[in-house]
């Protein structure tokens, strides 16, 4: 089965996670993405820990919820909890719940979540954030596999899977005393790097049409379009793509059966795309000379198409290339090529 296909899980009769009965889509076909799927899939059957890192809005949530699907309990419990997101007067109670009278206000016996996950998948959202005097607490029970409730005396058997994210640093972190190193190397049995967008630039079409495919209403794109989308720089990954696509719902006007053109796209998108914008000479420099070349050739087609509108003829004549050949280099590039609009004044 194809990674980019839906997967159906087994049958599931107590989860209460909210997660769909059937796996979330994930979409792309960029080497540095399918090697993570692969590394993802491999990960999956097994009952360690993963520690998955990456920029924020690049989808590490998504990605956990697929792990858990893979993984050897998928109709048990998928639950999570972003620990930067709670009070820390909270976060203890709501990892290991609480016993009746434990503080005031705790009028009843609470599960907390290692507690309610079962066999199922604790996400832990931006573990970085864990407060330091919790962390040791939550090494314990990894490493005994136990824990107990607050204000009780009774030691309950955690059953379930760990599985972090974060978009720090956590080496770093903990090279300056900041997250224990203890714990770090407890959770990354397995770490998961999730690239940003700039590293899966050839994914924002495909990603593009999925997100439009999800409207109420159906949304097209004209090539000059894509291409546009495709040399912003996206800072906020595919959160922030998702959230433009569903600002256009809203914001387009005219002939719904007409496509979003490049004209249509906010203002930020159409104002930031260079050559230089996406990807700054302090990135390239890091990178093989095949794959700076590759990078530099990608911006620089995609900037030139969309300052002829799309007009393949023209920008092929600007550039100096045969219009053929400049096909060809934007098909291997990964750039979507204009089909419209380039054949009556240039050719």
């Amino acid at each position: 089965m194809s990674p980019f296909q839906q997967h159906p899980s087994n049958a599931m009769t107590h989860v209460d996670s909210g997660l769909p009965a059937v796996e979330v889509k994930v979409v792309g076909h960029s080497p540095a993405f399918l090697h993570l799927l692969r590394m993802l899939d491999r990960v999956a059957p097994t009952d360690r820990a993963v520690l998955i890192s990456g920029p924020t809005g690049a989808g590490k949530e998504v990605l956990a919820q697929r792990i858990h699907r893979r993984g050897r309990h998928p109709g048990a419990p998928f639950l999570d909890i972003n620990c930067g997101a709670l009070p820390e007067h909270l976060v203890e109670a709501e990892l290991f719940g609480h016993a009746k009278g434990a503080f005031t206000g705790a009028v009843a016996n609470h599960p907390g979540h290692f507690e309610r996950v079962g066999r199922g998948t604790l996400f832990l959202d931006e573990i970085g954030e864990l407060p330091l005097n919790l962390q040791p607490k939550l090494l314990r029970v990894l490493e005994t596999r136990s824990f107990r409730p607050l204000g009780s005396t009774e030691v309950k058997r955690f059953e379930g899977r760990v599985v972090a994210a974060s978009h720090r640093d956590l080496d770093a972190w903990v090279r300056e005393g900041r997250f224990r190193e203890d714990l770090y190397y407890r959770l990354a049995v397995f770490i998961l790097e999730v690239p940003g967008l700039d590293q899966r630039r050839e994914d924002i079409p495909e990603l593009v049409t999925h997100f439009a495919s999800l409207q109420p209403r159906a949304l097209t794109f004209s090539d000059a379009a894509l291409i546009r989308l495709q040399g912003h720089p996206w800072p906020g990954n595919i959160r922030q793509l998702r959230n433009n696509i569903e600002r256009l719902l809203i914001l387009a006007t005219g002939d719904p059966n007409e496509p979003i053109t490049a004209d249509m796209l906010p203002q930020e998108v159409a104002t930031s795309n260079s050559p230089s914008s996406s990807l700054g000479a302090e990135r390239t420099i890091a990178l093989p000379l095949r794959e700076a070349r590759e990078v530099f050739e990608r911006e620089y087609l995609a900037a030139q198409i969309m300052r002829f509108g799309g007009n393949i003829s023209r920008t092929a004549a600007f550039i100096g290339m045969e219009r053929s050949a400049l096909h060809r280099k934007l098909k291997s590039l990964g750039v979507s090529p204009a089909r419209g609009g380039d054949e009556d004044e240039a050719d």
